[in-house]
């Protein structure tokens, strides 16, 4: 179905343009995929997902961004999946109604699994470490998807707090506290360190 009585140009009906979009779409000269020149060969290439529209391309390399329902998944990484994270998914397995009618498959000696398209991987099976650890070498900018939700000034949330685990089972009886314990109350018997001055004002800063 052609847009605008041009029939060289695909429409989808999920795809939404704005006027601004309409004239971009037809001004445009090259793909916006790979850069080739769009001749009469031009649809209107969209996020798969949300339906936004981005920009005209190639036919033939829209339909390789394509999302299949039944073919493409899409992966979900949480670090500690196999010790953690994953138990809280699949306690909600058996009572979701939403999961329930969803295919479900899983490597259980990976705790990989499936659940539809989502595909949820738990990246300390390839990357043995701690996340603080791991990620303490990046700059802010290397935080992509983070520093689209904070500003410059929440720098901070981009490490890892200096509570430890016991008191966070603690967490509703400590809701009315309005600072830090002092640096002693924040031994971890995980680790069986004290924390450093660095990482308790850190925590202050916080």
């Amino acid at each position: 179905m052609g847009i605008g009585g041009n029939k060289n140009v695909a429409s989808h009906s999920r795809t939404s343009l704005t006027g601004t979009d309409h004239k971009a779409l037809y001004k445009a000269e090259d793909c916006r995929i790979c850069g080739k020149a769009l001749v009469n060969d031009r649809v209107r290439d969209h996020c798969h997902v949300a339906g936004k529209y981005r920009g005209a391309a190639l036919n033939a390399r829209n339909l390789k961004l394509c999302i299949y329902k039944d073919k493409t998944k899409v992966p979900v990484v949480l670090h500690n999946l196999r010790d953690y994270d994953g138990h809280l998914i699949m306690s909600a397995l058996g009572v979701s109604e939403a999961v329930k009618s969803q295919k479900i498959s899983c490597i259980p000696n990976n705790m990989t699994f499936n659940i539809g398209q989502l595909q949820f991987i738990g990246s300390f099976q390839f990357t043995n470490s701690f996340l603080d650890l791991l990620s303490a070498n990046l700059q802010t900018e290397d935080f992509v998807m983070t520093s689209r939700g904070v500003s410059d000034s929440d720098v901070a949330l981009l490490a890892k707090g200096c509570v430890p685990v016991r008191i966070c089972g603690q967490l509703y009886e400590r809701f009315g506290e309005i600072k830090l314990p002092p640096k002693e109350g924040l031994y971890s018997h995980l680790t069986r360190k004290h924390i450093s001055d660095a990482v308790y004002s850190h925590g202050q800063q916080v």
